[in-house]
């Protein structure tokens, strides 16, 4: 695992804004703990709840491509905007993700259905080597 916080750079929508970065390869469990924590102690300021709901979407987007993509993968987290929190998780698998319609009963599938319900909106990027899955959280003036 590489965990890199990376200096102002361009990031999405063209803004300006620090970025944390993680890469996660295939026999390596993906680094669910440390990007909580890096999360937490890089989003200092802001609403805890705020924090909770990043942390809860990254932890689902990472844990996806770690058990549907095909890895290498890589996690950025970025603040193009004051409002918002941005978290793309890359793998290389073309094979797009869909909101799971889980039964009472199963204890798998609801990943996305968090996310769908915790960011302010949510997608999938297709690229030549697989796919960029995105959210953005907003964050209270």
């Amino acid at each position: 695992m590489t965990n890199t916080v990376g200096d102002p750079e361009d990031v999405t929508d063209g803004a300006t804004a620090h970025q944390l970065c993680w890469d996660f390869g295939p026999g390596e469990l993906p680094p669910l703990t440390a990007i909580r924590q890096q999360l937490a102690t890089w989003l200092t300021g802001i609403a805890q709840a705020v924090v909770a709901d990043l942390q809860l979407v990254a932890t689902e987007l990472v844990s996806n491509a770690y058990e549907h993509g095909w890895l290498p993968g890589q996690v950025r987290v970025s603040r193009p905007d004051p409002r918002l929190i941005r978290i793309e998780v890359d793998d290389r698998s073309p094979t797009l993700p869909q909101l799971g319609q889980p039964t009472i009963a199963e204890t798998r599938g609801r990943g996305l259905g968090l996310v769908d319900r915790l960011a302010k909106r949510w997608g999938v990027i297709s690229t030549s080597w697989g796919k960029t899955v995105w959210a953005e959280i907003a964050v209270p003036s």
